[in-house]
């Protein structure tokens, strides 16, 4: 499962928690089709940890090698984008030093070729600016260079049974999370409607709230889709505004910055078949933001 996956399924598990506790039991017991939506969360709880467990048979065959080639990159990467970062901040370079400032899960999550090329565009990046990046010598852009190399001669290496697989797991996981996402609104508009502006609705809203660990920085992620239809918008270029950082969305029309300056921060939006746009973000420091475009079609 992504990191995002996990912490949807946690908030879930929170719920279940926070609604086993004895005063907040009481309150809610009193709330007509209650039962009903705890049950659901509960239940669907239950069905994501048994598609959970067949998603990680997609790691059978090859596909373990693969995926310790993947860390042993991202781990080698992430050492000497550390120096650099401090070689960048020493030398009040701003900019370049945001440009290497990534956790290891820059390089993890995500398809095989996208983490290569995050890999193969940090290295490239580093080994360009070595009057900068001092720490970092030429003997080591070659380890990340072969970090990389032996990642890519094994992503393309086909998996035993793989597709039965990610039919039983992993195409299961996105509609079961949607579907506990859905049961966790159902009990919040219920909290919120028998129990305004009370303590309870209060804890529940930060028991249900995402949390996404792991995150050193402050990461924002732009959800794009189709103003009528709503679908996802995948190959759209998101761009921070005043700077030359971008990000492409991904299939899910998902574009992700790994980290962003605190404060106020604008990003410009463009795919192809739809009026250009901005969104202004506000960034607080360790903190993820997410937002969501909706992009009108040209007529």
């Amino acid at each position: 499962m992504k990191s995002r996956q996990i912490a949807r399924m946690e908030a879930g598990e929170r719920v279940v928690i926070y609604n086993g506790v004895t005063a907040n039991a009481l309150q809610l017991a009193t709330i007509e089709n209650y039962p009903v939506v705890a049950t659901g969360i509960s239940d669907t709880l239950i069905e994501i940890k048994d598609s959970s467990t067949e998603q990680s048979k997609d790691l059978s065959g090859l596909a373990p090698t693969k995926e310790q080639l993947r860390v042993i990159m991202g781990d080698t990467i992430l050492v000497y984008s550390l120096r650099a970062g401090v070689d960048a901040a020493l030398a009040n370079n701003t900019e370049l030093g945001e440009e290497v400032d990534h956790a290891i899960t820059y390089y993890l999550q995500g398809k095989a070729s996208l983490g290569e090329s995050r890999a193969s565009a940090t290295t490239k990046l580093i080994s360009e600016k070595l009057g900068v990046f001092k720490s970092v010598k030429p003997a080591d852009v070659l380890l990340m260079k072969a970090a990389i190399d032996a990642f890519v001669a094994k992503k393309e290496s086909p998996t035993t049974e793989k597709q039965a697989k990610k039919v039983e797991g992993t195409d299961q996981m996105e509609p079961l999370l949607d579907k506990l996402d859905h049961f966790i609104n159902l009990e919040s508009n219920l909290i919120h409607s028998y129990f305004p502006k009370s303590l309870l609705a209060e804890g529940f809203d930060l028991t249900s709230k995402l949390i996404l660990h792991g995150s050193r920085h402050s990461p924002v992620d732009i959800h794009i889709v189709d103003a009528l239809r709503g679908h996802a918008i995948g190959g759209a270029k998101v761009k921070k505004v005043g700077t030359k950082l971008f990000a492409m969305s991904d299939d899910e029309g998902l574009a992700h910055f790994d980290t962003s300056k605190v404060g106020t921060q604008i990003f410009s939006i463009e795919a192809i078949g739809y009026v250009m746009t901005e969104i202004t973000a506000i960034v607080r420091r360790g903190i993820g933001v997410e937002l969501v475009v909706k992009m009108v079609g040209i007529a």
